[in-house]
């Protein structure tokens, strides 16, 4: 009898060889199914049939997130590193007008010290910033946003009730006046708690999401309207305990998938599935939540396999509007993470992040597939 052919794969690797170089990538962003934006410590463009590398016009800028807008309109935002000479972040907005990429001030901040982690576009004339700055007090961090007008940006100051350490992840538009981020607020686990912002049209304030027992951070939110918004992240573990006497430091918290969602009225965490036999062995962060519509989302991330090698796999999820399942996904030989994800209209889904295979170090991983 003659066997059925197997099913093709989900994704497709599609990283071509001329970016099998040192570096990785963190986020992407597509206005539509032939035109993207790739970023991290590199820049790559998609024109519907390849990716190909340009040069990021700020030297030491690593770059942490991108928004697509049309084929002339694009942002990315990041941070100069500490090769630059200095010990505290210089925050860089870069902009692409269909022919090249170049540096727009932003304001300066008090203290210096600020990252730009994520940015979000409603239109051309309305784009924001999210990440976070140290507060003038300097003893503490507070989230931070910024504004583009279509002619310069502003900061808007944020409503904090409590000081804390709000360090944004991710901000995701769905209209004008329906704005959110979320991130984390702590230094270190098991006190680090997740967090929501909320824009309104006037005020940035802070939004209610459910405290976790031992800790948990969002690192990723998608708005889809106003009582229907996704975020995100990890959720720590339990503590393993090492035996008495061991003399050794304690492994590090196992982590688990934590999704969140806005009905409206609340944040309510969403179950969904795991990877590792026993909560012992999770150690899974999801780092990228996409929509192509409702009733198709798409979550990247990773896992650390536990096998002591520090090997780590790809990690995706579908969702329904309802509920979650595991997608089989791609790997390289040695070890695979996504960090970010991106949709185009009618069915394209991109996963981005880096890959270690034979004779490199952290090279780009660009994968691919089409909706559910």
């Amino acid at each position: 009898m003659m066997q059925a052919a197997a099913a093709a794969p989900l994704f497709t690797i599609q990283t071509p060889p001329a970016l099998i170089q040192s570096g990785g990538l963190v986020a992407v962003s597509a206005a539509s199914a032939s035109e993207a934006w790739a970023v991290g410590s590199l820049l790559v463009h998609w024109n519907g049939t390849t990716w190909t590398p340009l040069a990021i016009p700020v030297a030491n800028a690593v770059l942490e997130d991108v928004t697509d807008i049309a084929s002339n309109d694009a942002w990315a935002v990041g941070f100069l590193n500490e090769a630059s000479g200095g010990t505290t972040a210089n925050t860089v907005a870069l902009h692409w007008d269909g022919t090249s990429w170049s540096e727009v001030a932003t304001p300066p901040l008090p203290n210096g010290g600020a990252f730009f982690t994520s940015v979000t576009s409603v239109a051309s004339n309305d784009v924001w910033i999210a990440g976070w700055a140290t507060a003038p007090d300097g003893a503490h961090i507070d989230p931070l946003f910024e504004h583009w007008n279509g002619t310069a940006w502003s900061i808007v100051p944020a409503s904090v009730p409590v000081p804390g350490f709000f360090e944004v992840e991710k901000i995701s538009a769905d209209s004008a006046n329906d704005i959110w981020a979320a991130g984390r607020n702590g230094q270190s686990t098991p006190t680090v708690q997740p967090f929501s912002f909320h824009w309104n049209g006037t005020t940035w304030s802070q939004v209610a999401v459910p405290k976790q027992p031992i800790g948990g951070e969002l690192d990723s939110v998608v708005a889809l309207s106003p009582t229907n918004v996704w975020a995100v992240g990890s959720l720590t573990g339990e503590p393993i305990k090492t035996k008495p006497g061991s003399g050794g430091a304690s492994p590090k918290n196992p982590t688990a998938n934590l999704i969140e969602h806005w009905n409206g009225k609340a944040w309510s965490v969403v179950a969904s599935p795991n990877l590792g036999p026993t909560a012992a062995n999770q150690n899974n962060h999801l780092k990228s939540v996409v929509a192509l519509s409702p009733t198709d989302l798409w979550v990247a991330g990773y896992s650390l396999v536990p096998d002591g090698l520090g090997k780590t796999i790809t990690f995706a999820l579908h969702g329904d509007g309802t509920s979650w399942t595991q997608q089989p996904t791609p790997d390289v030989s040695l070890s695979s993470v996504f960090f970010g994800a991106a949709v185009a209209q009618p069915s394209t889904v991109w996963f981005v992040g880096s890959g270690r295979s034979a004779g490199t170090f952290g090279a780009p991983f660009i994968a691919t597939t089409n909706g559910g």
